[in-house]
């Protein structure tokens, strides 16, 4: 499994962008600037998330990976949220809207990991 952490990185790094930015456009999130918000924030969360809960499940199995990636999940939600709340334009309440592309890409990405990868 750690052998194939760049492959599996760039795959949620791009499975994360059509969803959120998808999701982001779909709830009213617009304009270019704020889609350019959305990729780039979630450009230096996801490989971070990624790559350390890959770590932790190497490390420490399964269940740990588990713990970890909730705590990284919030640690995400936060500070996207603030990056949100600094950045976009677009008026969405910034922690609404974190909380659900975040909850929407990590159940897809659930989903498509159990199912297609």
């Amino acid at each position: 499994m750690i052998f194939h952490a760049p492959e599996i990185m760039l795959r949620c790094l791009l499975c994360t962008l059509v969803i959120e930015c998808g999701l982001a456009f779909l709830l009213g999130v617009r304009s270019r600037a704020d889609q350019t918000v959305v990729s780039l924030v979630n450009v230096v969360t996801n490989p971070l998330l990624v790559g350390l809960g890959l770590l932790a499940r190497f490390l420490w199995g399964h269940n740990v990976y588990l713990a970890v990636t909730a705590e990284l999940e919030l640690a995400a939600f936060l500070t996207e949220a603030l990056f949100y709340r600094s950045l976009l334009k677009s008026g969405r309440n910034p922690f609404l809207l974190s909380a659900v592309l975040n909850a929407a890409s990590y159940f897809g990405g659930v989903l498509l990991n159990r199912f297609i990868f």
